[in-house]
């Protein structure tokens, strides 16, 4: 089936009083934040936890946990290009897609990935596009089957404090009809952590205007990382070098999932 473009047509005139008031950005605020995981998550030796903050009302940032099977579940976030109610707009299509996938009582990660790319290509205008990090981690082996599109480079640190970088393994949702890339598997073995931010985080600049390194986030999940894992995850959102300006410039995400090491 060969599917035609749908032409584009211009876009109605906004109406007088039409701009969202103050307390419409506070409840959509609200509304978003509801939409994402609320307590920390455990899948067998696996718990998994997030905290988002948005740089104006809403933000264009989220993070799932989505149970697949007993013994397994999905780890997901993700950045839709540009801030406030757009991107907002768009990461809420987003997870809202993502979640019908993984209702469904199979799937394959690849074929998952290139149905949400589709739908964000159809939806949204060419400029329009997320990065999205999807991985799929079953507790019985250990493995962790994951998509980079495009997202800042997640971290494993090892149980012995050495770090693996899991790199892009194809470009962002929505910029061609078909997404161009590919999967790959590691491995969480106990005691590793598994560590995800958005650019919110891995670009801020530290005091010097430098922007803040690898071994920096690294550094402030290790401070932190003896205390619960929803605690831990709102420590490096707020306590990474760059956090205390009055007017954050980018939404800023963390997500860590860690398999507890074995007694």
């Amino acid at each position: 089936m060969t599917l035609s473009p749908v032409p584009s047509r211009p876009l109605p005139p906004i109406e007088p009083g039409a701009v969202p008031t103050l307390r419409e950005v506070r409840l959509a605020r609200r509304v978003q934040a509801r939409l994402f995981p609320q307590h920390a998550v455990t899948e067998g030796s696996l718990e998994a936890a997030g905290f988002s903050r948005p740089a104006a009302g809403v933000g264009g940032d989220f993070f799932d946990f989505l149970p697949i099977a007993p013994g397994r579940i999905a780890l997901a976030i993700g950045d839709a290009c540009g801030k406030g109610l757009p991107a907002a707009l768009i990461v809420t299509a987003l997870q809202s897609a993502l979640r019908s996938h993984y209702a469904l009582p199979a799937g394959d990660l690849p074929a998952r990935v290139r149905a949400l790319n589709r739908l964000l290509y159809e939806l949204t205008e060419p400029e329009h596009y997320a990065t999205l990090f999807l991985g799929e981690y079953d507790d019985a082996s250990g493995q962790l089957r994951y998509a980079n599109c495009g997202h800042p480079t997640p971290l494993i640190v090892r149980r012995d404090g050495a770090v693996l970088r899991l790199d892009s393994t194809g470009v962002p949702l929505g910029l061609f009809p078909s997404w161009r890339g590919d999967t790959e598997t590691t491995a969480l073995e106990p005691g590793d952590a598994l560590l995800l931010v958005t650019d919110g985080i891995s670009e801020r600049v530290d005091a010097t205007g430098a922007f803040v390194s690898e071994q920096q986030l690294v550094e402030v999940f290790h401070a932190g990382r003896a205390r619960a894992i929803d605690l831990l995850v709102r420590e490096m959102v707020d306590g990474m070098p760059g956090a205390g300006g009055a007017f954050p410039c980018d939404d800023a995400t963390v997500v860590v999932a860690r398999r507890r090491a074995a007694r």
